[in-house]
């Protein structure tokens, strides 16, 4: 697996909000992004908006679908409707979630450590655990990413703030470890899945994307993708192309 970049992305010479001066991306779905020579584009991260882009079959991306406010706590409370459910549990800040692929329970990953199933019924803690502690250190690490495994089985792919990652049940039975090889300089800070599940791309705080191959746990290939702490990856659901963002302020398009 050789990782090239990708000449893709194109910003909007108009702001999306006048607040934030977040500009938007075009891309267009038969050839995810594409159509321009700059490989990257400049990212501005804000609070108050998440903006919603649809995506029609091969048609180009003109406007988001939706934007929306987030009622600040403090002032607008009586405003907002009650949730179905609450889950609760967790000591510190709730990072991921997922539903099991048959949607009778969730997974929760969180900054205090663990990773903790619930019955999606009851709202009911069925098991708590912390995902392959090998060291006092792990105890502590935050997870940031839980991902169900393509394919029926009831396994899933956990990433925590360290240089290993893991395939386990829902259990916490470790299944696979799949580490950076680093003891230093190496940690997780965030991951994604190829769409059949048979490659995780594990972000490491190294600038570094490592490349996994699930069937076997084996590390694939890793290359630079940036300077400074690369933040976010994700991975195109049709096609062998991988996004990357950081502390660059940069989006990038890479050929897997």
């Amino acid at each position: 697996m050789c990782w090239t970049p990708m000449p893709m992305f194109r910003s909007y010479s108009r702001p999306l909000c006048p607040l934030s001066g977040l500009h938007a991306a075009s891309c267009c779905r038969s050839s995810w992004p594409g159509g321009h020579d700059g490989a990257t584009v400049p990212l501005k991260m804000f609070s108050l908006f998440v903006v919603l882009f649809p995506f029609p079959p091969y048609e180009k991306l003109t406007e988001p679908s939706s934007a929306f406010r987030f009622a600040p706590s403090s002032s607008s409370s009586e405003n907002l409707s009650p949730p179905l459910q609450e889950f609760r549990g967790h000591s510190s800040f709730v990072n991921c979630i997922c539903f099991t692929q048959d949607g009778s329970r969730l997974l929760t990953g969180s900054s205090d450590g663990t990773v903790k199933v619930w019955d999606a019924r009851s709202s009911e803690c069925l098991h708590t655990f912390r995902p392959g502690v090998e060291s006092a250190v792990d105890l502590e690490a935050m997870v940031h990413t839980v991902l169900p495994l393509p394919g029926g089985a009831d396994l899933f792919f956990i990433a925590n703030r360290t240089s290993t990652a893991y395939v386990t049940t829902a259990q916490g039975q470790v299944v696979k470890r799949m580490s950076s090889g680093k003891k230093v300089g190496g940690d997780f800070a965030a991951a994604a899945l190829s769409p059949k599940g048979t490659f995780a791309h594990c972000a490491g705080e190294d600038g570094i994307v490592y490349s996994f191959q699930l069937g076997k746990g084996d590390l694939e290939s890793f290359v630079k993708v940036g300077e400074k702490e690369v933040i976010g990856v994700a991975h195109h659901p049709h096609r062998n192309l991988v996004v990357t963002f950081g502390d660059e302020g940069v989006l990038k398009v890479w050929r897997a």
